[in-house]
């Protein structure tokens, strides 16, 4: 989500966690002080990158974020957090761990992060 927002496909907020702002805001859950935007950009980048927006489902907001408890920063989540958490397993970038939620990052993935949208990930 930073690297959205740093890069101009994301728009409405900085991603960072605010109490004073944010007061009935809590760790991991979704959050509701700051209205986040896809942008024209960030559309196209999307498209680009293989998700077809009108494709996503509409029972679920598009953008939501929530807290991360570790970081206490924003990060992405709804239809398109979840698309995006699809199209990184689908290309082999990332893999679910046997147990738990947790995804490992593989060598395609440092690769592909770093080269599409320039994250800069530090291996283990």
């Amino acid at each position: 989500m930073a690297a959205m927002l740093r890069d101009g496909l994301l728009q409405g907020g900085d991603g960072t966690f605010d109490i004073e702002a944010a007061r009935r805001d809590r760790l991991s859950a979704p959050g509701g002080d700051v209205d986040y935007r896809l942008t024209q950009r960030g559309s196209d980048e999307l498209a680009d990158f293989g998700i077809a927006l009108e494709d996503l489902p509409r029972r679920r907001p598009l953008i939501r974020y929530c807290v991360d408890w570790t970081e206490q920063r924003h990060h992405l989540a709804g239809a398109l957090g979840a698309a995006i958490a699809q199209r990184t397993l689908d290309l082999g970038w990332v893999q679910r761990q046997r147990a738990g939620r947790a995804l490992l990052v593989t060598d395609e993935g440092y690769a592909g992060l770093r080269e599409r949208f320039g994250v800069e990930l530090a291996r283990p």
